[in-house]
């Protein structure tokens, strides 16, 4: 049976008992107004342009459902918090809407909805949620098809660049600082990655996505306000759907009808679903409690054993230029991990 019906097999069994809680607060879209007016001009769902020259004052107004507050943060330091309809970006009194005159850019702004007033209570995060399912079920399948394709030498490569992605990450978003022998690591494993592409001249497309896609996936569910539980439930049920579709319409093999499965296989599908949700729980709890720099160095014993089966048992050839970008890239670990050790030990 091929791994891709275990995924699909895996995501619809682990979906089972939704609580009725799990997506109740949420923003939908967002519509600009006319500040003058009041009068809608235009409504996103996550992206769109506007015109300032036709209509010079706007505001933002976020739609949402079963809220009582909704919270806004554009990147700066400033948060708005709005308690009664409308959910406006940059405020209102009623019905009249508070004038922005903005320059001509790019703004990203963000939207949280509350279950109470003031920003309290339950809080709803399901756009976010929708971009962190996606990362990580395009993660899934990704690696799936690598190891159904004999790429498990390049998976494990790429499993081993994530951990570095994820000090970078917390660098530029997080405010974690990098010390001068972390760097050095960073260096490191920039340079295997140029070797393999330079001598090989082969892009390593499978590690470096497998590597960035789960490394943004712990950025977001750092920032999410959510416990790893839910938060997994909810990226679950979003998947759900297409999984089920790929199940019953789409994989027509002879295992692939679980009625007609031996009991045997079946529970080998069922223990496949947990042995997929139970990490990913240990990993999104483990990424609100620590430094995303600290999560990445936990995660290399998982390629290192990938690397042993794909050598050994697998028998894939690896040829020198592979083995120096490996070596490289064991060397950042090695590095990265004795600097933080001697770090720990000084403070």
């Amino acid at each position: 049976m091929k791994p891709s019906r275990v995924l699909a097999a895996a995501v619809c069994a682990a979906t089972l008992w939704l609580p009725e809680w799990a997506a109740s607060q949420t923003v939908s879209s967002f519509t600009v107004v006319n500040a003058d007016t009041g009068a809608d001009i235009a409504t996103f769902t996550s992206s769109g342009t506007v015109s300032l020259a036709a209509t010079p004052r706007i505001n933002i107004r976020a739609n949402a459902s079963n809220v009582k507050s909704v919270v806004f943060t554009d990147g700066s330091s400033s948060t708005r918090t709005e308690s009664t309809a409308p959910y406006a970006y940059k405020g209102n009194s009623g019905s009249a809407y508070t004038k922005w005159s903005p320059a001509a850019g790019t703004y990203v702004i963000n939207a949280k909805p509350f279950a109470g007033s003031g920003g309290t209570g339950t809080a709803g995060a399901v756009a976010i949620l929708t971009l962190t399912a996606v990362l990580i079920a395009g993660n899934w399948l990704l690696f799936i098809w690598a190891i159904n394709h004999d790429h498990m030498l390049e998976s494990s490569l790429g499993y081993f660049i994530n951990p570095l992605l994820n000090i970078l990450l917390g660098m530029l978003f997080l405010g974690e600082t990098l010390r001068r022998w972390q760097w050095l690591a960073v260096a490191l494993a920039v340079s295997g990655v140029l070797l393999q592409i330079i001598t090989l001249g082969v892009f390593p497309w499978i590690a470096l996505s497998l590597a960035s896609s789960f490394a943004v996936y712990g950025l977001i569910r750092k920032k999410i306000a959510v416990d790893s539980l839910t938060g997994l439930l909810v990226e679950t049920v979003m998947l759900t759907p297409i999984a089920a579709w790929y199940l019953f319409f789409h994989a027509d093999t002879a295992t692939s009808h679980l009625s007609q499965n031996a009991m045997t296989l079946n529970l080998w599908l069922l223990a496949a679903g947990i042995i997929t949700t139970v990490p990913l729980l240990c990993f999104t709890a483990g990424a609100k409690r620590l430094r995303l720099s600290t999560i990445g160095f936990f995660q290399y014993i998982g390629p290192s054993l990938m690397f042993i089966f794909a050598v050994t048992l697998y028998h894939e050839p690896i040829v020198w230029q592979k083995w120096l970008t490996f070596m490289l890239i064991w060397s950042a670990l090695v590095l990265f991990s004795w600097d933080a050790l001697r770090h720990n030990r000084q403070n």
